[in-house]
């Protein structure tokens, strides 16, 4: 959908793609880190650019700069360089290490030092489980297709692990720390192409939303369940 690009003195210092699924809601703003070095402190000129990529819409609100994340305890207290505070307001945002950040917190100021309590920002907990869909086929009843592995991520996670169910009858679920296998049963099936879903929730805090994950499983000859054929003219150079 878009890309970021940060050019310093004509030179690309960083960038990052911007897919659709990195959209959390349709119709509302979201922020994307692109961490850069400018790998000079006399650079003169950072340039930001947002190319799209194919026939979309693009809304770009603002560009706010950081500096670089930096260990801190509460409270935290930084001096202002050379006493500048400039409108007297400053925001910090907090960083895991899997690069997850906050919202931007106002931060209170007292005659250049700063000083907060943590449990005021929060890193946003979310679920993201890839690929979104899984597509198996069995070429017979008695044949199982091979295991779809998806990667399921708990970004910012604290009170419990994730949690994978299904209400299908021919499927089966396992999982790991940061994995789920789907693997489909088609014993006793008729051919045909059966649907479901897995349901993908953090027990522990119903405020996370939860990730539905489509699966789609053919049973028998794929030619046979789908007739239906679509031909392209060949051409010949």
């Amino acid at each position: 959908v878009l890309r970021l690009r940060v050019v310093v003195d004509g030179r690309e210092v960083a960038s990052k793609t911007v897919r659709g699924v990195d959209f959390t809601a349709p119709g509302e703003y979201q922020e994307f880190a692109v961490p850069y070095d400018p790998a000079s402190a006399t650079a003169t000129s950072i340039m930001f650019y947002f190319e799209r990529i194919g026939p979309v819409a693009v809304d770009a609100d603002a560009v706010s700069l950081y500096t670089p994340p930096v260990p801190a305890s509460a409270p935290l207290q930084w001096q202002a360089p050379n006493d500048y505070l400039r409108n007297h307001g400053i925001q910090a945002r907090f960083v895991d290490d899997s690069g997850a950040f906050s919202t931007p917190q106002d931060l209170h100021t007292q005659t250049g030092a700063l000083s907060y309590q943590p449990a005021a920002g929060q890193l946003r907990t979310e679920l993201n489980v890839t690929p979104p869909s899984v597509w198996m086929e069995a070429a017979d009843s008695n044949q199982s297709p091979a295991p779809a592995v998806l990667n399921v991520l708990c970004v910012n996670c604290v009170d419990g692990p994730w949690q994978a169910e299904t209400d299908e009858q021919w499927l089966q679920l396992s999982s790991t720390n940061d994995t789920l296998q789907v693997t489909g049963v088609p014993t006793g099936l008729a051919p045909g192409i059966y649907q479901g879903e897995v349901l993908v929730s953090l027990p522990s805090d119903t405020s996370v939303d939860s990730v539905l994950v489509q699966v789609t499983m053919t049973v028998g000859d794929i030619d046979e369940i789908l007739p239906e054929k679509l031909y392209l003219p060949a051409v010949v150079r």
